[in-house]
This record gives C-alpha cells, structure tokens and sequence, in this order.
C-alpha cells in the first residue's frame, strides 16, 4: 500500500499551540500530566499525576474546577498514569486507577457518580484502557513468565480483554508474547532491566466498536470488533531503516545518555552482551483512534530524532500518508481540528497544548 497524499499534500498542525495549560513556576508536582480529553462544547479536562486530581478548564485555558485526591476512597486514586481518562458516549468521564484496579466515574461538570471495579482476569487485575462506544469497558493486562533469570530474555504475554457494560464477564480478544527485556546480572544476586535495541511493545487503540492492535515490530494493524471477531488486517509500505545501518550510533547514544556511572556502566556492559537486533527497526509505538474515525499510528522514533511522525489511515483502512509534530509534543487526542497532548520544555517543564490542524 503506498501513501494516497502526494509530496506537498496532507495534513499539517501549526507552529504554535492556540491553547496552553500549564505554568512555568511553582511546584513541579503540579505539573506531571499523564492525560486529557476536550469534551463537546471545548472543555478541557486533564489528569494530574502528580496531585493525583482531575482538572476543568474552558475553551481558553482558564481553569473551572477539579475532583479527586489521594486515597481510596469514592473518588480518590493511588496512581493516575498514562491513558487514565476516556470519556462514554454521554460525555461521563471514566478515570481509571490501576493500581486499585478501578475506574472512578464523574459527570462532564465533575460531579462524582460511582466507582467501578476492572473485574479480575485469572490471578489478574487488569488496567482500564479506554470505552467502547456501548460504555463496554477495554481491559489490559500482562502475565509474566514463572521464572526470572538473570542474563536472560524476560518473556510475558499481553492480554486484552473487554468487560460488558451490564457487568457481563470479560472476553479475551487478544494475547501476544512479548521478549522486548533483557534482564543482565549485577553478580550480586540482582540486575537491571534493558529494552533490546529496536524492539517495542504491542501497542492498542479503541475507537467507537472497534479494537486496534499492533505488535509494533511491522506495518500492520489488525481491526477486529468488539466482540472479537477479525474485520481486517491493514499493512502499508513505508520506508525502513534497516537496525546494521544505526545500530553502532544508537549504542553510542543510549551509552552516553546514562548521567549516573553505575547505569552507563551497566548500560555498556548490556551491548556487550551482543543480542541480535531486528532486521529492521520497530515500526509503530502507539496507536490513537481519532474522533472521526481516522486511526493515528505514531511512528518508532531513534533517540536524535527532533520530529514525532505519524501514519494517518481513514476508517477504511486507507493510509493517506504523514503528519509530523514536535518531537517534544506527546499526543494524547486528536479532533477534527485540534491535537490534543503534552509538550515540554528544556527545563522539563510541562504543559498541556492543543494544536490546530489544519487539512
């Protein structure tokens, strides 16, 4: 499949933000946004990480009000990661805390509904991982290998499921094996972990009935519904960067980046180790189900890159070809008119932009 923009054609997002939330002062734990969505009539909700709290703000940026805190109470979170918020076809707001293994459920002006527990999977308690049009719930979990083996591969298995929005039990709709770990031995009865150059883990989307998933290692998607069934397989044609072409200039990289002696020791003995790398570098590390139906699949990016790249494809599967934004601007939505995301500066400092897009 080759791309249906020409050279010159496609969709651009401009240079600057037209709306930014955020400070460039005060506590830096104000600042560890891990998620936001824009509901109907411009409101930007946000997750906050570091206070473990859900943000309003307007159309403009000025904050309305929030809800949440630490605890485990109604309401309260022990952990906000990334991909924490999703919001169900009557704009009600799910916000999932993994590690309690909950949503907590709010109304589009913040009024606190309910809590609702990810069921357990096996000896697993799942992450919630976004909704299904219906307000079905997509689980994910991963199940680790029995042993751990210093100066081994670690092997797990990642599982997909989807809870019922009537509390029905919660159906597989995947399951890959991942060995992207390499866990090398301090010699003292410990190790540290080492992702293997140019792999990456799966990576999913939901968007309205359909599930996407990716193994990331190749150009290809598979869509199925949310009842399991296979719709299709999309594949496309990009250029590849072969792992031989880059591999001696990534070593170096990821050597040099270690501040700390003991990690870029431990980094240098890693490469030592000569795992054989992929023919090719990963293909794709996430996947983003636009609103109107588009899928976004953000390209595997080498440490020096300075642009964030991704694959654009209609709803049927269509690769219309590239958009690029700031290396430094992590997506977390795309409208229509806007992407919605992350960005930072040199000093670390967060802020939660929304760029227009212009098509």
């Amino acid at each position: 499949m080759r791309p249906e923009w020409l050279d010159g054609e496609g969709w651009q997002i401009e240079s600057e933000p037209h709306v930014s939330i955020g400070v460039a002062e005060g506590d830096s734990t104000q600042q560890l946004f891990s998620d936001a969505v824009r509901l109907a009539d411009g409101t930007i909700v946000i997750v906050d990480r570091g206070t473990n709290r859900v943000r309003w703000y307007d159309a403009s940026g000025s904050y309305v009000r929030g809800a949440g805190r630490s605890g485990a109470g109604p309401g309260e979170f022990s952990d906000l990661g990334p991909g924490s918020i999703c919001v169900l076809s009557d704009e009600r707001l799910l916000v999932s805390d993994p590690i309690q293994a909950r949503a907590n459920v709010f109304a589009s002006d913040g009024t606190f509904l309910e809590v609702i527990e990810a069921p357990p999977v096996g000896a697993a308690f799942p992450s919630i991982q976004g909704c299904y049009d219906d307000g079905a719930l997509q689980l994910w979990h991963s199940e680790q290998g029995p042993d751990r083996i210093p100066d081994t591969i670690i092997g797990a298995e990642f599982v997909w499921t989807r809870f019922g929005v009537n509390g029905a039990a919660a159906n597989e709709l995947a399951r890959i094996p991942v060995r992207t770990q390499y866990l090398l031995s301090d010699g003292a009865g410990g190790g540290s972990y080492h992702t293997i150059p140019f792999m990456v883990r799966p990576a999913s989307a939901v968007g309205g009935e359909r599930f996407y998933l990716t193994t990331g290692a190749h150009p290809e998607i598979t869509v199925r519904r949310s009842d399991g069934t296979l719709e299709a397989v999309w594949r496309w044609a990009p250029e590849r960067i072969r792992s031989g072409d880059v591999l001696a200039r990534y070593e170096t990289h990821m050597i040099d980046a270690q501040t700390r002696p003991d990690r870029r020791a431990q980094t240098a003995r890693f490469f030592r180790v000569g795992l054989d790398a992929p023919e090719y570098i990963a293909s794709t590390v996430r996947l983003l189900a636009a609103d109107d139906g588009h899928l976004w699949a953000e390209r595997y990016r080498l440490p020096w890159d300075t642009i964030r790249t991704w694959d654009v494809f209609t709803p049927e599967g269509v690769w219309l070809g590239l958009v690029s934004v700031p290396a430094a601007f992590d997506a977390y939505r795309i409208h229509d008119d806007a992407m919605l995301g992350r960005i930072a500066d040199e000093d670390g400092v967060e802020q939660v932009a929304s760029y227009a897009l212009r098509r």
